[in-house]
């Protein structure tokens, strides 16, 4: 069964550092959604 982790917390606490050590498929907002944006 998979499993969903969310990793929250203020800017600048390290939650992307932390979850890229997790096996698990990536998912960041400001990373994703950065490139989105960039597109408009």
């Amino acid at each position: 069964m998979p499993k969903v982790i969310f990793v929250i917390g203020v800017a600048g606490t390290g939650k992307t550092t932390v979850s890229r050590y997790i096996p698990a498929v990536y998912l960041d907002k400001d990373t994703d959604g950065g490139k989105l944006s960039e597109q408009f």
